[in-house]
């Protein structure tokens, strides 16, 4: 049997990967803490509501409370859509379209420095196979925990558990052991719902499709909004 980590941090968004990563590392480590970092993006009060609301699915001892930091983005995105919420790539779009240059560089920054004031051994990213995005290959992380130990005079270690799975696979996965109803991965909601319309959303339909699962996400087109 594998021997516990003794205290992980888990990068949390909402979405179905780090939710299920959250899950995995609550059976895997002695103590879990849930790191959120708000950046003021336009869908983080939506992303937040439904992480809380899955964390108190949680019966886990080894479980601490939601930790959010926060990192404002505004000044390097005042005109982007990510903050005013126009032009918001829509579910044709490209993955190119959705990138924020940088953004697992400043979030992992912010979440390393709490690990180390915190004196947590690992933290860990759910960053799946194909992610496009430069700070997301396999060499960035490869290199990444050398560049944290030298900055930050440390051993934590950054792991990424599910760089080998894709978005189906781990969709499977999930199906068996959270609760996909308070997941939550739209950049255009309407209140607390899905759009339905936008880039993630689309990827969100086309995974539950191709994992041949039963989508009852809160669409916008299939709810009630006052």
């Amino acid at each position: 049997m594998a021997k516990k980590k003794k205290s992980v941090a888990v990068l949390v968004s909402g979405g179905v990967d780090s939710s299920l990563l959250l899950a995995d590392a609550c059976k895997n480590a002695d103590e879990v803490f849930p790191v959120y970092i708000r950046c003021g993006y336009r869908w983080e009060s939506a992303e937040l509501h439904w992480l809380e609301k899955f964390i108190e699915e949680f019966d886990a001892h080894v479980l601490t409370p939601l930790i959010i930091l926060d990192l404002p983005m505004r000044d390097l995105h005042v005109r982007h859509w990510s903050m005013t919420g126009d032009d918001v790539p829509e579910s044709d779009s490209e993955s190119a379209e959705v990138y924020l240059p940088g953004r697992n560089l400043l979030l992992i920054s912010k979440a390393s420095v709490f690990c180390v004031q915190q004196k947590i051994d690992v933290l860990e990213l759910a960053i799946l196979k194909g992610n496009p995005f430069p700070d997301a290959s396999p060499n960035f992380f490869k290199e990444l925990t050398h560049v944290v130990d030298e900055a930050l005079h440390s051993k934590l270690k950054v792991a990424v558990p599910y760089l080998n799975k894709t978005k189906v696979e781990l969709l499977k996965k999930a199906a068996k052991s959270i609760p996909l109803g308070h997941t939550f991965s739209c950049i255009n909601p309407v209140e607390y719902y899905h759009c339905g319309a936008c880039n993630k959303c689309a990827e969100r339909k086309k995974s539950f499709e191709d994992a041949k699962i039963e989508d009852s996400t809160g669409y916008v087109d299939s709810v009630m909004v006052d």
